[in-house]
C-alpha cells in the first residue's frame, strides 16, 4: 500500500497513515494517550468479538458506542456489535497493536490473581511433601509472577530470614511486601523458578541467571531471573520485561522549553555520549527510547546495543531499535 510504502521510506509517520486512511473512510482518528478508555463500555463487548474483530469499546453513552478499530472498513464486525449491543456504533480509526494490547490489559481485569495465590498456597501447605512439580506449587508460582504483572511491577524479589519467605514487588521504584511464604514451600518456590528458567536447581551456592517466557492473558511477556545464595538460602530477583502499549516522545515525557531543546541539540549532535543514570523503574530505558525515537533514519543512523543479551527490542518499519540500560 501507498501508505506503508511511504511510512517505510520516512516520509510519514504510522499516525499520519493512519489520520490520512481516517479522512479517506470518513473515520476519526483515536489517539489512545489522548483518550481514556471506559471500562464499562468494555463491558459491552465480548472479549472473542473485540479480540476476532481487532476493535476496542471507548466509550459509551447517548445510545452510541464509540469503538477503535484496525479496520473501519469492517462492516460485519460493525453490525455485529449493533446486534449485540443494541447501540449505534460509532468507529474510530487507530492502532491495530495498540488496540490488541488494550484488549490484552482490559479483558484481563477479570482475573484475579491473589485469590489463585491463596488457594494454591493452601493447597500446597496441605500436602506432607511439597516438591516443585507438584500442581498447587506450579499454581502458586505463575500466580505470584500473573500478580507482579497485574500490580505493572518492574521485579519481583523472593528472599528468605530464619522464620518465613517473602515475596516484594517493586512497584514505581519501591520494594513493597505483598505476601509471605512459610519456610515449608519457600525451597520448593525457588526450585520451581528455577527449573522454568532452565537453571541447575542442585546448585545452590553459587549465582545462577537465566530466563522464561511467562503468558499473562494471551501476551507473552519476558521474565529475567537472577539468584543468590544467602545466609538462609537462596534469594530469587525477577525482572519483568513488558513490551509498552507505546513509545513516549521526550514531549509526553515532561520536558519542555528550554530544557527540551537543549536535549534536542544534544541528542543531535554527530559524536559524544550521554549519561543516564537513576534507580530501577525510574525511567531510564524510558528516555532512552524517546531519544532514540527522536533522532532515528534509515538513511542516517545505525543503531546497536553492546548487551547481552537484549532485553527490549522496538521494531518500526524504519529500523530494528534494541536498548535497555548497559548494567555495571
Amino acid at each position: 500500500k501507498l501508505g506503508e510504502v511511504c511510512e517505510r521510506l520516512g516520509f510519514i509517520s504510522h499516525e499520519e497513515v493512519l489520520q490520512f486512511v481516517g479522512q479517506q473512510t470518513e473515520t476519526p482518528y483515536l489517539d489512545f494517550s489522548k483518550t481514556p478508555i471506559d471500562t464499562e463500555a468494555v463491558k459491552l463487548v465480548p472479549e472473542e468479538v473485540a479480540r476476532s474483530a481487532k476493535l476496542i469499546p471507548v466509550e459509551a453513552k447517548e445510545g452510541t458506542l464509540i469503538i477503535a478499530m484496525a479496520n473501519p472498513n469492517d462492516i460485519n464486525a460493525i453490525d455485529q456489535l449493533r446486534e449485540i449491543t443494541k447501540l449505534t456504533i460509532e468507529p474510530r480509526i487507530s492502532d491495530e497493536e495498540t488496540i490488541l494490547s488494550y484488549v490484552d490489559d482490559l479483558y484481563g481485569m477479570t482475573i484475579d490473581p491473589e485469590k489463585e495465590i491463596e488457594e494454591s498456597l493452601s493447597q500446597a501447605l496441605s500436602l506432607e511433601e511439597v516438591e516443585e512439580e507438584t500442581p498447587p506449587l506450579i499454581k502458586l508460582v505463575d500466580s505470584l509472577i500473573a500478580q507482579g504483572i497485574k500490580e505493572r511491577a518492574t521485579d519481583v524479589h523472593i528472599e528468605v530470614d530464619e522464620s518465613v519467605g517473602r515475596v516484594r514487588y517493586r512497584i514505581d521504584g519501591v520494594l513493597e511486601t505483598a505476601f509471605i511464604l512459610p519456610k515449608k514451600i519457600y525451597r520448593a518456590v525457588v526450585s520451581r523458578i528455577k527449573i522454568m528458567s532452565e537453571l541447575d536447581i542442585t546448585e545452590t551456592r553459587i549465582p545462577q541467571d537465566g530466563s522464561f517466557r511467562f503468558t499473562y492473558n494471551t501476551q507473552d511477556i519476558d521474565v529475567r531471573v537472577s539468584t543468590m545464595p544467602i545466609f538462609y538460602g537462596e534469594s530469587v530477583v525477577m525482572r519483568i520485561l513488558q513490551k509498552p502499549k507505546f513509545l513516549l516522545s521526550l514531549e509526553d515525557l515532561g520536558y519542555w522549553g528550554k530544557n527540551l531543546n537543549t536535549f534536542k541539540r544534544l541528542i543531535q549532535k554527530p559524536y559524544g555520549m550521554m549519561v543516564i543514570t537513576g534507580p530501577t523503574g525510574s525511567g531510564k530505558s524510558t528516555t532512552i527510547a524517546a531519544m532514540i525515537q527522536k533522532i532515528n533514519s534509515e538513511r542516517r543512523c545505525n543503531i546497536v546495543t553492546i548487551e547481552d543479551p537484549i532485553e527490549y527490542i522496538y521494531t518500526d518499519d524504519k529500523a530494528v531499535i534494541c536498548q535497555r540500560e548497559i548494567g555495571i
